[in-house]
C-alpha cells in the first residue's frame, strides 16, 4: 500500500510538471473552433463594457456557454488577458484530482483511489485540456465539488451542493449526468426530506437569480444554454452527419435554414429548430437510429482531442479528414492511438470490472454507472464528438481502478 501510494504521488507530480510544461508552451496561443470563439465573444463584451448575455445578444443564434464566457470577460478585465485561464484550469484540475481520489476511497477502497490518481495523472487528454479556453475543466470542476458535497449529512453542504451544481450547469448545462446519482445516494442513504428540499430549493434560489437578471438586462429568462436546438436539428435532417455540420444552416434546401432569421430571437429559432427536428426524427427514425448507434462508437473511440483547438487542422487529433490530407493515414492513427493509450488501457479494465464485479453494478457504487449511462444516451442524442466523453470519464477511470485492484489482489500483488 505504502509502494502505491508513492507511484500515486509520482504520477500526480509526473503530470503537474507535464501541465506546467504545456502551460509555458501554449501561454500565447492563438485558439480556434468554440475555443477562440469564446474569447471573442468576451473581448466583445468587454469592448462595450456588457456582460453576456446582453440585449445586443437577443437576436443571436442561440446564448453560448454564458458562465464560462462571463467568466473569461472577469480574467479579461482584471487581468488583461485570457493566459491566465490556462493556470486557473491547472489549480481546478488539481481539485478535480482530489476529487476523484476522495470518491474513489469514499466508495471503493484506499487501493482503488491510489489506482485511479495513476490512471487520471496518466491520461494524455488530461495533461493538455489545461490549455485550450474550454468548459470541460470548469464544469467538472463545480459539478464534482457538488457532488461530493451532496454526500454529506450536513445540510448546509447540501445546500452549496446544489448552488455549485447550477454554476456548473451555468458553464455547460449537463448536470442532468449528476442529479440522478445524487438522487440515488440519497434515497440509499435514507436521507430525510429535508435533504431532498434543501438541494432542490438550492437550484432553484440560483436559477431564478441568474434567469431574473438577465430578464432583466436581456428580455429573457436565460439561467443555461440554448444550444439544443441547434445541436438537435444538426443530427436530424437529410443531411446530418454524426458529429458537427454547420453547413446545413446556410443551405436553403435544409430543414436547418430559416429565411430572415435576423429578424428572430433566439429563442424563436431555437424553438423552430426543435420543432423541425423532432418532426424529421418521426419521419426518418430508422436513419435517426442508426446515426445515434454510430454515435455511441464515435463518442469513445479515442481520447486525443484537447490539442486542437491549439494546433488547428495541423493537429494529428484535430479533423480527422484534413490531418490524413496534410499528414497521411498511417501517421494520424498511429499517433492517435499513441495518444489514447493510457484512454483505451482505462476502457479494457472498466469493461474487466463490470465482468468480474457485476455484483456490485447494483450498489452504491453502481452510481458512477449512471453517470456513464446518463451521459452517453443523452450525449448521442445529439451530434457526437469524442471530446463530449471528458463530464464522465472520471467514472469510467474510477471503475477501471476497481478493476485493476481486483486483478492486484488476484494476482496477489
Amino acid at each position: 500500500m505504502n509502494k502505491l501510494r508513492k507511484i500515486a504521488f509520482l504520477s500526480f507530480l509526473i503530470c503537474l510538471v507535464i501541465q506546467l510544461f504545456v502551460i509555458f508552451f501554449y501561454w500565447d496561443v492563438n485558439q480556434i473552433s468554440d475555443w477562440g470563439s469564446y474569447m471573442a465573444i468576451a473581448k466583445n463584451c468587454l469592448l462595450f463594457k456588457s456582460w453576456y448575455p446582453s440585449a445586443d445578444n437577443l437576436y443571436d443564434s442561440y446564448i453560448w456557454a454564458p458562465g464560462f464566457i462571463n467568466w473569461l470577460i472577469l480574467q479579461l478585465k482584471f487581468l488583461g488577458s485570457f493566459n491566465y485561464n490556462m493556470i486557473f484550469n491547472l489549480l481546478m484540475n488539481i481539485g478535480i484530482t482530489y476529487e476523484i481520489y476522495y470518491l474513489s476511497k469514499k466508495f471503493f477502497n484506499l487501493r482503488t483511489s491510489y489506482i485511479s490518481v495513476i490512471l487520471y495523472s496518466l491520461i494524455y487528454s488530461n495533461w493538455i485540456i489545461i490549455a485550450p479556453a474550454g468548459t470541460e475543466i470548469p464544469f467538472l470542476f463545480f459539478a464534482l465539488t457538488a457532488f461530493c458535497l451532496s454526500l454529506s449529512r450536513h445540510l448546509w453542504k447540501v445546500f452549496f451542493a446544489g448552488f455549485f451544481l447550477i454554476i456548473a450547469n451555468w458553464i455547460r448545462p449537463l448536470i442532468f449526468i449528476f442529479i440522478p446519482s445524487i438522487f440515488i445516494w440519497m434515497y440509499i442513504q435514507k436521507r430525510p426530506a429535508k435533504f431532498y428540499v434543501t438541494f432542490v430549493l438550492s437550484m432553484f434560489c440560483l436559477v431564478f437569480i441568474l434567469g431574473i437578471t438577465n430578464r432583466i438586462r436581456v428580455g429573457e429568462f436565460i439561467y443555461q444554454s440554448t444550444t439544443g436546438g441547434v445541436n438537435l436539428i444538426m443530427a436530424a435532417n437529410d443531411d446530418a452527419k454524426i458529429g458537427i455540420n454547420h453547413a446545413i444552416f446556410t443551405d436553403s434546401t435544409n430543414i436547418a435554414f430559416i429565411e430572415n432569421k435576423e429578424a428572430l430571437t433566439f429563442k424563436q429559432k431555437d424553438l423552430i429548430y426543435k420543432q423541425r427536428a423532432i418532426e424529421w426524427i418521426l419521419d426518418n427514425p430508422v436513419k435517426y437510429a442508426t446515426m445515434y448507434v454510430q454515435k455511441l462508437f464515435r463518442l469513445y473511440i479515442s481520447d486525443s482531442w484537447p490539442d486542437y483547438p491549439l494546433n488547428g487542422a495541423d493537429s494529428l487529433s484535430g479533423g480527422f479528414i484534413s490531418d490524413i490530407v496534410k499528414n497521411g493515414f498511417t501517421s494520424v492513427l498511429f499517433w492517435r492511438l499513441v495518444k489514447s493509450l493510457i484512454y483505451y488501457i482505462c476502457l479494457l479494465f472498466f469493461v474487466y470490472a463490470l465482468w468480474v464485479k457485476r455484483n456490485d453494478i447494483l450498489s452504491v457504487k453502481g452510481i458512477f454507472l449512471v453517470m456513464i449511462f446518463v451521459g452517453t444516451v443523452t450525449t448521442c442524442i445529439f451530434p457526437a464528438a469524442t471530446r463530449y466523453h471528458y463530464p464522465f470519464l472520471f467514472s469510467i477511470v474510477i471503475w477501471a481502478a476497481y478493476g485493476v485492484d481486483h486483478l492486484f489482489l488476484k494476482l496477489k500483488l
